[in-house]
């Protein structure tokens, strides 16, 4: 049987606190494809580029996380244990999405 996450509405960012996270959010998600990319590649082309690819997901990795908690903090979202935020690059909206 599937359970259903449930959203909860937490308020609004500003456009430019959006398009920030909406960069991190793209850029972890193309360096993601280009380390599944890299796995394939002959080893040595892939030997140049795995610390590097892997270097930059972790550090995109922290800054996306970074920003969530700090943005958290300073709109005192809720919080549950085990969920985690969601936003609505349309509107600005966040959610909070829990099972």
């Amino acid at each position: 049987m599937e359970t259903c996450a449930v959203e909860t509405s937490c308020g609004l960012v500003t456009a430019d606190e959006r398009d920030e996270i909406r960069r991190l959010f793209q850029r972890k998600i193309a360096l993601g494809e280009l380390f599944q990319a890299i796995s394939k590649m002959e080893p040595q082309v892939m030997d140049r580029l795995y610390e590097k690819v892997l270097l930059d997901l972790g550090e995109t990795a922290s800054k996306f996380h970074s920003w969530w908690d700090t943005k958290a903090r300073q709109y005192k979202w809720k919080t549950i244990e085990g969920a985690n935020w969601r936003i609505d690059f349309d509107t600005c909206e966040v959610f909070l999405v829990h099972p």
